[in-house]
């Protein structure tokens, strides 16, 4: 299944207005729970994004959304926390029948040499006018097991939050949202493509998807959204419905004064016989 590039603009658009929407509430949440003092200097954790989706998001949508983030942060600390050295406790000389000088501060705990290299080695690299520099050969996104780029948020809840620290585990809770917002949004543009017997979504199929979806369509459409070259939704007004029933009804309940079945329309100055061969005036 492929995907037009207007379409991908609207998905582009339903990522970063949704990731406007959470930044207000953040915002929201950071005034009403901190003091004035300490406002300018809180951090942005997860803690703020979860609880952020929790506002925005509606019903099953929040759920499975905040279980996404929460299983991203968990396995992004749990590598941060493999490839990190252990250090020994500090003990002091002479402890436990040790000779003193047996132990220094900070000493890192020997360990058996691993057989293939660690999976965030440092990897040096020659970079222009024959500096050399050290990099992490795994991103944050690797590190998290996602596909957005979890460095690019983190730049911009930098930008949207100036004057406040913003912890790694914020922009890694944000983009597995934003991400399983993005699949479940084209997984269903997906099949209403398929529905229509074509092989690529553009974005009349994102709005029959959002719009045939009661908690997608609450969160991005309701009450003013509007996708671009999304169309229309095919809709009768009720009260055409109505109109159209109640001429349906009268017409079944009309029978035929003629004997075959036609109506006689009469008039002050003569009758018409509907279907006949003659007419009298």
């Amino acid at each position: 299944m492929g995907i037009s590039n207007k379409a991908m603009v609207v998905s582009r658009d339903i990522v970063e207005s949704i990731f406007l929407r959470l930044v207000a509430d953040i915002r929201d949440i950071i005034r009403t729970s901190t003091s004035e003092k300490s406002r300018g200097n809180e951090q942005i954790t997860s803690r703020h994004v979860q609880t952020a989706v929790r506002l925005c998001f509606p019903g099953e949508l929040a759920k499975h959304a905040v279980s996404e983030g929460t299983k991203a942060v968990t396995k992004y600390n749990c590598n941060l926390s493999a490839d990190k050295p252990m250090l020994m406790p500090v003990m002091p000389p002479g402890a436990f029948g040790q000779p003193a000088g047996g132990f220094t501060f900070g000493q890192v705990a020997s360990a058996p040499a691993p057989s293939a290299p660690p999976s965030k080695a440092p990897v040096a690299q020659q970079g222009p006018g024959g500096s050399t520099t050290a990099f992490s050969s795994v991103s944050q996104s690797e590190q998290a097991g996602l596909q957005f780029n979890v460095a690019d948020r983190h730049n911009k809840f930098k930008t949207e939050f100036s004057g406040h620290k913003i912890g790694a585990g914020a922009a890694v809770y944000c983009c597995a949202v934003l991400e399983y917002l993005t699949a479940e949004v084209l997984e269903l543009a997906g099949n209403c493509a398929r529905d229509n017997k074509r092989v690529r979504i553009i974005p009349r199929h994102i709005m029959l998807a959002i719009y045939n979806d009661e908690e997608l369509n609450k969160l991005l459409l309701k009450p003013h959204g509007v996708i671009a070259g999304g169309g229309t939704m095919p809709a009768i007004h009720r009260l055409l419905l109505e109109r159209l029933a109640r001429d349906t009804s009268s017409d079944d309940d009309e029978k035929p004064d003629g004997e075959d079945g036609t109506a006689a329309i009469t008039a002050g100055f003569g009758s018409l016989k509907i279907g006949a061969a003659t007419q009298t005036f």
